[in-house]
């Protein structure tokens, strides 16, 4: 976060896009994850997209591995959080 706000002169926005549903993390870890980011992004001033309510890992539908999503639902998910981008960036 240091180096984005160094830079004289330019008006920069950073916008994090917190991980989507997985189904090879437990809810404990994924809670947590998504808690340091908040907090990260309450402390830096910056935004956050939660793209874990758009999703929801079905093993074997979404993807094989638990974590990586296969094509179709990767390109679904990544429509909605452009959606939300676009909104946050205008």
């Amino acid at each position: 976060m240091t180096a984005a706000r160094h830079w004289p002169g330019t008006l920069r926005k950073v916008v994090w896009i917190k991980p989507p549903d997985s189904s090879h993390y437990p809810s404990r870890v994924q809670r947590t994850v998504l808690a340091l980011i908040k907090d990260a992004a309450f402390k830096y001033g910056f935004k956050t997209i939660d793209s874990s309510t758009m999703t929801h890992y079905v093993p074997g539908k979404s993807g094989d591995d638990g974590v990586h999503y296969a094509s179709e639902p990767a390109r679904q998910w990544a429509s909605l959080v452009a959606i939300q981008l676009d909104q946050i960036v205008r």
